[in-house]
């Protein structure tokens, strides 16, 4: 949700980076992979398990990856590549889709992590580093500490 409310016009207040943490970018692949919406889609949006033409449209107009422009903030993705939940390959295709755009997003690979932040600190105890140098280099070390 919030990749695509920074996507949205008229923000009151500008959002200078963005960090994504096992985030699912791509509604439509990561609801084909599971073989429908995920129970949180079906609540959120009132959707049935089963895929139609009209989930997916609805899908793919709520998807971060199909908000992205050029102007999109700074962005930071983490990702585990054992995570099961939401794979990796949904942050690898935010990044290349924002590359292209001409973006600056960078991806943080957690070996051995899966999706719960809890196994993060095990696989990579270096990430909370990763994500404060990110942010006091984006940001200065002022707002990264707000």
């Amino acid at each position: 949700a919030l990749f695509a409310a920074v996507a949205a016009e008229g923000e009151a207040t500008p959002v200078r980076a963005v960090v994504g943490c096992a985030a699912v970018n791509d509604l439509v692949a990561d609801s084909k992979r599971r073989g429908g919406p995920s129970t949180s889609l079906q609540a959120l949006f009132g959707l049935p398990p089963e895929m139609s033409p009209e989930t997916l449209a609805l899908l793919a107009a709520q998807s971060p990856i199909n908000a992205l422009k050029a102007g999109y903030p700074p962005t930071l993705l983490l990702h585990g590549d054992a995570d099961k939940t939401v794979t990796l390959d949904q942050s690898i295709a935010f990044r290349q889709r924002l590359l292209a755009l001409g973006g600056d997003c960078e991806l943080h690979v957690l070996p051995g992590a899966g999706h719960r932040l809890a196994e993060w600190l095990v696989a990579d105890p270096a990430w909370t580093r990763v994500l404060t140098e990110w942010l006091h280099a984006k940001l200065g070390p002022s707002q990264a500490a707000r």
